[in-house]
């Protein structure tokens, strides 16, 4: 069992605010179309696709006098 070859891109930048952060990640920027992986019965392959191009926001926001911080 085996699949073609494809190359994998992700992009990530942060930027810090105030008390709080902003976190901007894109997966697959060349938009691979590839397989995470997959499995035989025998007779039929079956693949698990990886995601298309995904963009992902973190926004995050401290807050004062919690434990640990």
């Amino acid at each position: 069992l085996s699949v073609t070859a494809y190359s994998m891109l992700d992009a990530s930048v942060a930027w810090e605010v105030g008390a709080g952060s902003v976190r901007v990640d894109v997966n697959n920027l060349l938009n691979a179309g590839a397989y995470a992986a997959g499995y035989t019965d025998g007779s039929m392959r079956y693949l698990f696709p990886i995601a298309t191009r995904n963009l992902l926001v973190t926004v995050r926001r401290s807050f004062g006098g919690f434990a640990g911080r």
